[in-house]
């Protein structure tokens, strides 16, 4: 995931929709799906 959060910008797609889009900090305060799938991925390390 470390490759993802030096992202400059993400698209997070839903069903084929933009669901969220912006910086990996703006979408981490967001607290939405980007979120989500980074506290999973995080979980699952340890």
């Amino acid at each position: 995931m470390r490759i993802v959060l030096g992202a400059d910008h993400i698209v997070v797609l839903d069903g084929g929709t933009v669901s969220e889009q912006g910086t990996p900090e703006e979408l981490m305060a967001h607290n939405g799906t980007f979120a989500q799938m980074v506290r999973l991925q995080q979980e699952n390390k340890a």
